[in-house]
């Protein structure tokens, strides 16, 4: 049960890096390097 959690948290993870490139790649995300802000802030960014 543990095993396919972490399954599918993996794979979330994978959905949204990929996501988050295609957003970057079309210039939607401003890439910060600041964690940060990236962290306290990924809600309105993806709604932006």
């Amino acid at each position: 049960m543990r095993k396919e959690e972490g399954r599918r948290k993996k794979a979330e993870n994978r959905k949204q890096k990929t996501e988050n490139r295609k957003q970057k790649a079309e210039g939607k995300i401003a890439y910060q390097l600041k964690p940060q802000t990236i962290l306290s802030a990924p809600i309105d960014r993806k709604i932006g």
